[in-house]
């Protein structure tokens, strides 16, 4: 899709934040669950709350990444 969008000045980028903090994560999980349920496990303890994925937004959308595209971001709790 970047590929395809790049001729038209459309940059193109995946966030995977992995388990998220949410009010509806909080309900029937503990994070220990969520972490058992991942593909990978997280790296660190937690989950990756809301903030820093729209930390990760606000940077994508900046000018300082207009030439990003392509890329996966994975957001995960090192350990």
């Amino acid at each position: 899709l970047a590929v395809e969008l790049a001729p038209h000045n459309v940059t193109v980028n995946c966030i995977c934040p992995g388990a998220t903090d949410t009010p509806m994560s909080r309900i029937g999980f503990t994070a220990e669950q969520f972490k058992k349920r991942e593909e990978v496990p997280p790296l660190m303890d937690g989950l990756t709350h809301k903030f820093e994925i729209v930390g990760l937004v606000r940077y994508l959308l900046s000018e300082s990444t207009k030439f990003v595209t392509g890329q996966t971001f994975f957001l995960r709790t090192p350990k």
